[in-house]
């Protein structure tokens, strides 16, 4: 945490451990107040983070106060997605979410692997593999097109989940023109181009059919 003190932030503004081993907050240093005839509307701002645990409390005040012509705000709005990026950039961490689980990784957790096709171009290849919801755009994704091969880096669930499909897709003689997307009862989503309801074992899960001509189509 930092404080802004004459123009600089400082580091390690208050002690890490106290007496109690908590965390005491000081008072704080604004303890003048302001007369409603000499609150002089676009004189105060506030800049305001939805992650931050207290700075809801500013604008329930605010609001309470009917001060919103008075004080303007300014905050940067973040969505989900936005806050687990930062979060994963701040501790060396890498994610991946398959469409039903977020798996999350140490950075130095990363994978690479390659694929070599043989039936199918690369161009047909990334598209199957960008409509099922597999590829993701923030690992290394490089494409030999002229060699029919594939390198790329991620987390084990990414990389798993493009050699499985290589192997479903790929196949030299397909026995079937569909792939089967099922979710397994421990959450993990999986792929075949056999139909796990014809299995011994229930899925207790919906099978969703994708063919396979479809996944290699543009539009």
């Amino acid at each position: 945490m930092s404080l802004l003190v004459k123009g600089k932030f400082k580091k390690d503004w208050f002690d890490k451990v106290s007496e109690g081993g908590e965390y005491v907050r000081k008072d704080s240093q604004f303890r003048n107040t302001i007369s409603p005839e000499d609150a002089e509307k676009g004189r105060y701002h506030l800049y305001v983070s939805y992650a931050c645990p207290w700075a809801h409390r500013t604008l329930i005040f605010r609001k309470l106060k009917k001060l919103e012509d008075i004080i303007s705000v300014y905050y940067k709005q973040m969505y989900p997605i936005d806050i687990l990026k930062s979060l994963a950039k701040s501790n060396d961490l890498l994610w991946y979410y398959d469409g039903k689980v977020l798996y999350i990784y140490k950075n130095n957790e990363i994978q690479t692997g390659s694929v070599t096709l043989k039936r199918l171009s690369v161009k047909q290849f990334s598209q199957a593999l960008r409509k099922i919801g597999i590829l993701d755009d923030q690992f290394y994704w490089n494409e030999v097109e002229s060699e029919g091969i594939v390198y790329f880096k991620g987390p084990e669930r990414f990389v798993s989940a493009v050699l499985q499909m290589s192997e479903i897709l790929d196949n030299k003689k397909p026995t079937n023109d569909k792939v089967f997307k099922w979710v397994s009862k421990s959450g993990r989503v999986h792929y075949s181009n056999i139909n796990p309801e014809k299995g011994e074992v229930s899925i207790g899960s919906k099978v969703h059919i994708l063919t396979k001509d479809n996944l290699y189509l543009d539009n």
